[in-house]
């Protein structure tokens, strides 16, 4: 299959979803989003029960349904400025779509990319589509699935590189009116940035997840950009305490506490004992305190707590950001979570 042929067939099926979620959606929502008007949906013993009250009880799921619309609505708009900008390439470079692509796409996509690709995901590779669907890349089909997809990465990669020369404005935002919304003020930790602001941002999740891992880059790009405007912190996350969340609270002692968390996460599952001592070592610690508060009875109570309080905010999944409180789930959209940062800040 061409690149052009599977980028057009993912792009149909993504409009095809989408029409799914629109008309299975669109009349459970749509009026009770829209309208001011307290809509009666039963009458109890004379008491009305409206459309509102019902979307009370049900609002997470509300949620999660129209975010799905905005997720599914947000690729196809993706896939077609995309198609856009370098469409336009080639008419200025005066040469066609594939041409341009097999100059400046194709000669990325090599062997090694693919074969560190297939280490990455061990071994098996998701439908863009639907991600609980994998195909094993050691089958023909898996292989040559995962070449497309990486092909369709590199091609959107090169697009969003194009988009800089072009005057593009998104007007598509997601249905942040029913995000849901908890309380994570009981939990202790390490915040860095400004304590003042008005904007606190929590990163939680685990050291020895490979999604938290794919999701720190946003992590990384969020403080990079913002560090000094919102308060902002890390939250482990597991059903008990790890030898990694306990070699960083107990680095935390001698005031190390996001060096060892750099250390770890970028030595990812390298936390036995012996490493993370090396890693003390390396971070100039006093090692004979270090491995003594590895075993520290009052770090393990508070990382519990921690765990509690999360447990009882009906955290269920990692990685999870949370922005004053809004939840936001993984995959998570980098723009999306800028914007509402934005929004905060400028309130």
């Amino acid at each position: 299959m061409c690149p052009s042929n599977l980028r057009d067939t993912l792009f149909f099926e993504i409009l095809e979803h989408m029409k799914k979620f629109i008309i299975l959606v669109f009349s459970v929502v749509i009026c009770s989003c829209n309208s001011k008007k307290q809509q009666t949906v039963a009458i109890v013993d004379g008491i009305p029960i409206t459309m509102q009250q019902i979307d009370a009880l049900i609002n997470e799921q509300l949620f999660h349904m129209l975010e799905g619309i905005y997720l599914i609505r947000k690729q196809a708009l993706d896939e077609y400025i995309d198609q856009r900008v370098i469409a336009e390439e080639a008419k200025r470079r005066n040469v066609t779509v594939d041409k341009l692509l097999e100059r400046e796409v194709m000669p990325l996509l090599t062997d090694s990319l693919i074969e560190k690709t297939i280490i990455e995901l061990r071994g098996y590779v998701p439908d863009r589509i639907d991600p609980k669907r994998v195909y094993d890349c050691n089958t023909a089909f898996g292989r040559e699935y995962l070449r497309q997809s990486l092909l369709l990465d590199l091609k959107s990669k090169y697009a969003q590189k194009l988009r800089e020369n072009h005057k593009i404005k998104i007007f598509l935002n997601p249905p942040d009116k029913f995000r849901p919304k908890i309380s994570l003020k009981e939990l202790d930790l390490h915040y860095k940035g400004d304590n003042k602001s008005k904007v606190t941002f929590i990163f939680i999740g685990n050291y020895e997840c490979d999604g938290c891992l794919q999701a720190k880059p946003i992590f990384d790009y969020i403080i990079s950009k913002y560090g000094n405007k919102i308060k902002y912190g890390f939250c482990f996350y597991d059903v008990h305490p790890t030898m990694s969340s306990m070699a960083v609270e107990a680095s935390a002692i001698q005031g190390k506490y996001w060096e060892m968390h750099e250390k770890i996460f970028s030595h990812h599952n390298k936390t036995d004992t012996t490493t993370v001592i090396e890693y003390a070592k390396e971070l100039g610690l006093n090692v004979n305190k270090f491995q003594h508060d590895l075993n520290s009875n009052d770090l393990k109570d508070r990382i519990n707590r921690n765990i509690n309080v999360m447990n009882k905010s009906k955290i269920t999944t990692i990685p999870t950001i949370v922005i004053n409180g809004y939840v936001f789930n993984a995959p998570f959209n980098q723009w999306d979570i800028e914007n509402f940062i934005i929004k905060l800040l400028n309130d």
